[in-house]
């Protein structure tokens, strides 16, 4: 009976430790990216190639912004898209990344109309910031080595 009663404290005790582990978007992609994500979005999506022992792989995230403003001032925007460290232009890079994944038809990375940031690590890692401004949607792909 003890040993019941210990299996389950410690079960419950590891549920609330991982409860008080989950970050949100905004504080991983600050903390691995150092890239400030402005407040005010709803996460429409999300995907991922998966759990992996180094935390490499690649991760998918949409987000709609009722008022984008903040986010012109937040990146560093550009009209046109440029060469990455390992594709000819994000949007080449992104279809790549992003064609293990499934992704609804509704949450694709629009053919048009964004502007474009990307953030690239020491370890090579990237991050991809896609705007789609016609709809304050932020299409964010991350690429991790």
């Amino acid at each position: 009976m003890k040993g019941k009663k210990a299996v389950l404290g410690l079960a419950a005790c590891l549920l609330l430790l991982a409860a008080g582990c989950s970050f949100s978007l905004a504080q991983l992609l600050e903390t691995n990216w150092g890239v400030v994500l402005p407040g005010g979005y709803a996460e429409r999506f999300e995907a991922d190639t998966g759990a992996s022992f180094h935390g490499d792989g690649v991760r998918y995230h949409v987000l709609e912004y009722a008022d984008d403003a903040a986010l012109r001032e937040a990146f560093s925007w550009r009209e046109e898209a440029s060469p990455t460290l390992f594709y000819g232009s994000e949007r080449e890079a992104a279809a790549a990344l992003l064609d293990g994944l499934e992704i609804p038809p509704e949450f694709q990375l629009p053919a048009g109309d964004c502007l474009y940031d990307t953030v690239t690590r020491d370890d090579r890692s990237e991050l991809f910031l896609f705007w789609h401004t016609p709809d304050g949607m932020l299409y964010v792909v991350e690429s991790v080595l």
